[in-house]
């Protein structure tokens, strides 16, 4: 042992091997090393292997904590590159997915949709459904729920986040929610942004994008329009929008066009000529309590974490029992 832990030092401090690998090696050299003494030296007497037993579990747990960090899975990607603001470094925006109450989202292998929260004293509890989609159909294999939830803190009143998770044999789906709509937020929020596009350009909002595909062109009379025909992608469904420019007697007339129930308007403003480029605005309008970010990550091989965790538990009951046999005895003599 001693010559093992001179060597990892030097391998360690010369950056030969890695931290994950050495411990890997470790984890593995305990496993072995445990049950070759269990079968060779104790001869297969678990009365008295506690001890070995013991670091077999942790062991085991061990390997199941290595496999399962070095090979977690993100699957909140932000597709849509939405900015989510103070609070969220460049990391957290790519790992953090927005849902709205009730709009469906892809998430990895399966659609999630945000079904609403309750509150019961300090804790707010967020329902979360998940639909599997099986790759080769395309349809929905099976479904569940799971109840992040948000701990108020009595004295500071900061929001604890408190993750849940789906398991699975081979793998755990953490889920946890990041953020929320502020309490004080107005009942409903307009945010207005002019953008300077292109025939082809995208449009990032909070719920999706807008890809401009054309510009149409209609002549009726006096009276000259251009239409921006727009597809709105938004929670995987597509729409098509079309917000008109008219031009009368010099004067521009603009058609604004509503989608989402009227709670994101697209205003084709003006037009650039010289750089064939066209002014359009978007408004969005976000209901208080109706969204949340979230973060799910996939585990694989975590319940290796848990069976080491049960067999160490064994190895010290093992010991134990081994030590009240033992005390018994000497009480005896």
């Amino acid at each position: 042992s001693l010559v093992l832990a001179i060597v990892s030092a030097i391998l360690l401090d010369y950056k030969i091997v890695s931290p994950f690998t050495l411990l890997l090696f470790a984890a593995y050299f305990a496993l072995l090393g445990n049950l070759q003494y269990i079968v060779t030296v104790l001869k297969g007497r678990l009365k008295v292997s506690g001890g070995s037993v013991a670091h077999i579990g942790f062991a085991i747990l061990l390997v199941g904590i290595l496999i399962s960090n070095a090979n977690q899975q993100v699957i909140s990607r932000n597709e849509l590159g939405i900015e989510y603001g103070e609070g969220f470094d460049a990391k957290a925006t790519k790992e953090n997915i927005l849902l709205y109450k009730n709009q469906p989202m892809p998430m990895g292998d399966y659609i999630v949709t945000y079904k609403g929260d309750s509150t019961v004293d300090r804790q707010t509890t967020f329902t979360v459904h998940y639909e599997k989609i099986d790759k080769k159909t395309g349809k929905v294999d099976y479904t569940f729920d799971l109840y992040p939830y948000l701990l108020l803190d009595k004295k500071s009143q900061n929001l604890s986040p408190n993750p849940d998770t789906k398991h699975y044999l081979s793998q755990d789906v953490f889920t946890h929610i990041s953020s929320i709509p502020a309490k004080e937020a107005n009942a409903a929020e307009q945010n207005t942004i002019e953008h300077t596009i292109s025939a082809g350009d995208t449009i990032f909002i909070s719920r999706g994008i807008l890809i401009l595909e054309k510009i149409n062109r209609y002549t009726s009379g006096d009276t000259i329009t251009a239409g921006a025909q727009f597809i709105a992608l938004i929670a995987g469904e597509k729409t098509p929008a079309e917000a008109k420019l008219h031009i009368i007697n010099n004067q521009l007339i603009t058609e604004p066009v509503a989608i989402e129930n009227g709670t994101i308007i697209i205003d084709f403003k003006n037009i650039i000529p010289e750089k064939n480029q066209f002014i359009v605005s978007t408004t969005e309008e976000n209901s208080k309590d109706d969204w949340i970010i979230m973060k799910a990550i996939i585990f694989p091989m975590i319940n290796l974490v848990w069976f080491g965790s049960i067999v160490m538990a064994i190895g010290f009951f093992i010991s134990m029992l081994r030590r009240i046999r033992e005390n018994k005895i000497t009480s005896a003599q």
